[in-house]
């Protein structure tokens, strides 16, 4: 059995905090800035200590009592708009 990667936020260059709930986030090459809703908050979250896709679907489903197809449909989603916008580590993990 592989281990799954772990996911990371970049720690260089990029800046965010928690405004009531809601993570902003700038990343200073981009000049803009990026907002997330609860569920964003709670991966956010996650992946800011270290997550694999399970763990962080797995949160998604206890929080908000969806299905596992739903919920890594919307890491995967999640994941892919973060890596567009260069906010996870390159990671081999």
């Amino acid at each position: 059995m592989t281990e799954e990667k772990t996911y990371r936020l970049r720690e260089a260059g990029s800046y965010w905090m928690d405004v009531e709930g809601q993570i902003i986030a700038m990343h200073p090459d981009m000049s803009r800035y990026l907002g997330t809703n609860p569920a964003g908050t709670l991966l956010w979250k996650a992946i800011a200590e270290g997550a694999s896709r399970s763990q962080l679907a797995q949160a998604l489903q206890d929080e908000y009592g969806i299905d596992a197809d739903r919920a890594f449909t919307d890491v995967d989603v999640y994941l892919a708009s973060l890596a567009e916008n260069d906010l996870l580590e390159d990671s081999t993990d």
